[in-house]
């Protein structure tokens, strides 16, 4: 057993890491147990451990699931106009005088007996019957009154919360991880009831137990350990077997990865509180007036549930001794008791003594109900699960996580550290130092886990409408500056300079054909391989520069909520913005980023006659209405026009005034002419003059400036749509981290819950 430090139990104040106060709520988990219940609250905005609370000022914070409807009288209690009476629950149930008890009245609902005390406890069992009913929902409304309405006077009570008016509070309770779809949805229902009908509009959540134990061992402080082995398979990366040990039921389950799995063949319908039965049946058979007490007990339900519970805290007591103290006082020693009354109104006391003799002797006895003893039907359990599970996965679990208050009881503690940590296969068994607030703590967590994903998720939506399509408009003209370099960059070496050389040797005649071929030549370059290739692979370094920004965005607000940030990342690429990485699915993106480049595609397809035009337009302002038709019908052929335009200015300087406008009117110059300059002089001086004169960042920045203005409303959408998508996607496995519960279509044992609010 992995020893663990105790931690304070003092309410911590916990920090919020500016987290947003607008979803700012308070979170219950009720931990409901046939046998105990416990109560741990905390903000759904601050870190730190839940808070247990102290209902009926039990040392523990683990009181009775009990419940007592008294009679309204003029003594100064608070009477519960829902009831017509004083609601009681937990350890004050006991105080009760039996005539101070209301009674169930004539033509109760199906299931109560008219006129039976109003008096339950432990009522929590799957298949809700009538009593069960009842006793939830008293039980229930009086333990909210108590933590956030009204104080029962009389009843005093320590360390509750103090609730500002008007706060949101989310109630999330266990639900055993056996139970079916019909048992669920009808506990639910009840819970619902009892809870929104002392606070409209609020919200109820189930969760299985076995997944509060689990946040409670992955968050608690008290399982903070360096054994990553231990953490790995408490954070999902593992098998877990949780096993929630209650006065009613032992439920098991089965805890990998994503998924949850109750090991229904052994989720036992017998728990510690058959120990108790026996204790008491014992107690009665031993007593000097052995008779005597019997009847008092059979006349008196009352006085029965309260020698039981005693039977019960002697039993807690016994086993919150140290083997130490065992040994060195071995003999019997008193550890509660009570008195009873007789019909006839005598006196019996009743003392209650256990020694480790005495409890061995117990645990070992036949029990009619199991057909066996109690430790042999608890080992017979843990080994049936072990064999089980090892059949089925192939191992045994990594970790077996034991919760629940009987879980405190050593010997049990003892089987299964024999029966899993000293088998092969590693497993390590885990206890935390108050087990029986381990459900509890789990449920709260699990609510503020819920809230936490739920504000992230709307923030995350709301940045992907807004704040998305914003990034990316902002960046567009990178992009279009990006693309244009690819456009024009070498154009005046790769295909103008050649051009030139052309028309130079007679093999071109007009201004118009240069500009045509060099249109031509890049035309043919950018729909090349290595054209399309060096066209993706600037798209997709823009796209890994944007998404950069978006990354970093998204990963403050997860910080904000405390999301793990890693999973959020949207760009698909590695450090290398043309590296894929492998936890991407590209497709869809690689989709989006070419049909970004066909709009590209489109202006190629009339690239050569808006050359011819882009030329003289740009050559002549005679045609500047013709150029600016050319410019918005096809840029990249305008701007290569143009490129070729200023060349022949160049050209011009030579060849002189007159032939130049000429050759911009189309004309044909004679061959002499056009070599007036040596081949090596003549483009040594267009190169220099094109260097000077920026040719082609200009084309490039008036590619940019075309392609945003053109194209911008597209690619915002489709790019947003994209993007937006992905990162909704990525929130939600980022969430899945932390609360790997989904939006459930049906019984929650393998999602995890569900949340509903009237």
């Amino acid at each position: 057993m992995t020893p663990l430090e105790p931690t304070p139990e003092d309410r911590p104040e916990g920090t919020s890491q500016d987290r947003p106060e607008g979803n700012r709520s308070l979170v219950i988990g009720f931990d409901l147990g046939h046998g105990e219940t416990a109560v741990a609250t905390l903000w759904s905005t601050a870190d730190g451990e839940p808070h247990v609370e102290d209902i009926s000022r039990t040392p523990s914070r683990v009181h009775p699931t009990v419940v007592a409807l008294c009679r309204a009288a003029d003594d100064g209690w608070a009477e519960d106009h829902d009831t017509g009476g004083t609601t009681l629950v937990g350890e004050p149930c006991f105080t009760v005088l039996p005539a101070r008890l209301a009674r169930v009245p004539e033509a109760p609902p199906d299931g109560l007996v008219p006129g039976a005390p109003e008096f339950y406890m432990a009522f929590k069992h799957a298949g809700l019957d009538a009593r069960a009913r009842r006793a939830t929902d008293l039980f229930i409304r009086q333990v909210a009154r108590e933590l956030a309405l009204e104080r029962t006077e009389g009843v005093e009570t320590c360390g509750i919360l103090k609730i500002p008016p008007g706060t949101r509070l989310h109630w999330v309770f266990g639900v055993p991880s056996g139970w079916d779809e019909e048992e669920f949805e009808e506990y639910e229902r009840l819970l619902r009831s009892a809870v929104t009908g002392l606070f409209p509009g609020q919200s109820v959540e189930l969760v299985p137990e076995s997944r509060a134990a689990m946040l409670y061992a992955k968050e608690s402080e008290e399982f903070r350990t360096g054994d990553q082995h231990l953490m790995g398979a408490i954070a999902g990366r593992g098998t877990v077997l949780v096993m929630d040990m209650g006065s009613l039921t032992t439920d098991y389950t089965f805890v990998s990865g994503m998924s949850e799995l109750p090991v229904a063949d052994w989720n036992s319908r017998f728990g510690a509180s058959l120990i108790e039965e026996e204790l008491l049946r014992r107690v009665v058979a031993d007593h000097r007036d052995s008779a005597l007490l019997k009847e008092a007990l059979a006349d008196d339900p009352l006085q029965r549930a309260r020698l039981e519970f005693a039977c019960r805290h002697a039993k807690e007591r016994y086993f919150g001794l140290s083997p130490d103290q065992l040994r060195l006082n071995p003999g019997p020693r008193r550890l509660g008791g009570d008195d009873v009354i007789a019909r006839s109104g005598e006196l019996i006391e009743v003392s209650i003594r256990l020694s480790p003799p005495l409890m061995d002797d117990i645990l070992d006895a036949r029990l009619d109900v199991l057909g066996r003893s109690w430790r042999a039907a608890f080992r017979e359990a843990v080994e049936g699960v072990r064999e089980k599970l090892v059949k089925e996965t192939g191992k045994p679990p990594d970790v077996v996580l034991m919760t629940g208050g009987a879980s405190r009881m050593r010997f049990a503690q003892e089987i299964c550290l024999d029966v899993f940590e000293a088998a092969e296969g590693g497993t390590r068994v885990l206890l935390g130092v108050r087990p029986e607030h381990a459900i509890a703590k789990g449920l709260a967590i699990a609510g503020r886990t819920r809230r936490r994903v739920e504000g992230f998720l709307e923030e995350v939506e709301v940045f992907a409408r807004d704040r998305v399509p914003a990034v990316i408009g902002d960046n567009l003209e990178s992009l279009g500056l990006a693309l244009g370099k690819v456009t024009v960059d070498g154009i005046v070496d790769d295909q103008v300079c050649p051009a030139v050389v052309r028309w130079r040797d007679g093999e071109l005649r007009l201004l118009t054909d240069i500009a045509m071929e060099v249109a031509g030549k890049r035309e043919a370059y950018l729909k090349s391989p290595a054209g399309q290739a060096k066209l993706k692979e600037v798209t997709r370094a823009w796209y890994a520069e944007v998404t950069a920004v978006i990354d970093r965005e998204a990963a403050a607000i997860a910080h904000r909520y405390g999301i793990p940030t890693e999973p959020l990342r949207v760009s698909p690429f590695g450090p290398a913005a043309t590296t894929p990485r492998p936890d991407v699915n590209l497709q869809p993106l690689l989709d989006t980023l070419d049909s970004i480049l066909s709009l590209v595609a489109g202006w190629m397809t009339t690239m050569t006659a808006g050359a011819a035009l882009g030329v003289i337009s740009a050559a002549s302002q005679g045609a500047a209405g013709a150029g600016a038709a050319a410019a918005a019908s096809n840029p990249i052929g305008w701007i290569i026009g143009s490129i070729v335009a200023a060349v022949a200015v160049v050209i011009g300087i030579w060849m002189g005034k007159d032939a130049l406008m000429k050759w911009i009117s189309n004309a044909d110059i004679a061959g002499p002419l056009r070599k007036l300059n040596r081949e090596k002089t003549l483009l040594k001086k267009i190169r220099t003059q094109a260097d000077e004169d920026r040719l082609e960042a200009r084309a490039a920045e008036d590619f940019a400036r075309h392609f945003a203005a053109s194209h911008r409303e597209t690619i915002v959408a489709r790019l947003a749509a994209a993007v937006g998508s992905q990162l909704t996607k990525a929130a939600r496995e980022a969430a899945l981290l932390i609360d790997r519960r989904t939006e459930p279509a049906g019984h929650p044992t393998g999602s995890g819950g569900r949340a509903s609010s009237a």
